[in-house]
């Protein structure tokens, strides 16, 4: 595309570094990013942005995921379920409980890929913070009514990852789906 001389804009840009994340491969990104970085995409797009945010977690660099969205000027849903997620695949727990402690102050509501995100923080805070916290989440769920298959599967695994394994059979019994 570009040899042939035709721009991309910024549709483009988040398809090929979702290419770049799923294939693990930094080095690409980064030229991408250079590429974005040249034609002022970065910054003015959100949705480049959080693509961005998602390859360098994904790829293991989450000094340039943080850069990316320190710099963003506007942050959605998407933007901090990423950075939340790069966090947490690279098991800085508090890092993203403080994430989403802002999130909500910036009053951006949690969504399922939070929720889960914020679950497995839980499961690896230690037996007596992450059972209060993962609870919270747990009635926060419920109280939204947000209760899929993988939020669920979320909060078992939790449960028994902190040894409560009776509340993970309750919800596994409990479950319909």
């Amino acid at each position: 595309m570009l040899m042939a001389g035709v721009v991309a804009d910024n549709f483009v840009y988040p398809a090929v570094l979702k290419v770049a994340a799923d294939l693990y491969d930094l080095n690409f990104g980064k030229q991408i990013h250079t590429q974005v970085f040249k034609l002022g995409y970065g910054s003015n797009s959100t949705t480049v942005d959080n693509t961005l945010v998602n390859m360098y977690g994904k790829c293991g660099d989450i000094r340039d995921a943080r850069k990316v969205f320190d710099k963003m000027s506007e942050r959605d849903q998407v933007s901090w379920n990423s950075i939340i997620s790069a966090l947490c695949r690279h098991e800085e727990w508090e890092d993203a409980l403080e994430a989403f402690w802002v999130m909500q102050e910036e009053n951006v509501e949690p969504s399922s890929f939070t929720l889960v995100s914020i679950v497995s923080v839980c499961g690896n805070l230690g037996v007596v913070d992450g059972l209060r916290l993962g609870k919270q989440v747990h009635g926060y769920s419920l109280r939204k009514g947000d209760v899929r298959t993988f939020i669920v599967n979320s909060l078992m695994a939790m449960y028994a990852k902190l040894g409560n394994v009776d509340y993970a059979k309750s919800l596994l019994y409990t479950f319909e789906d």
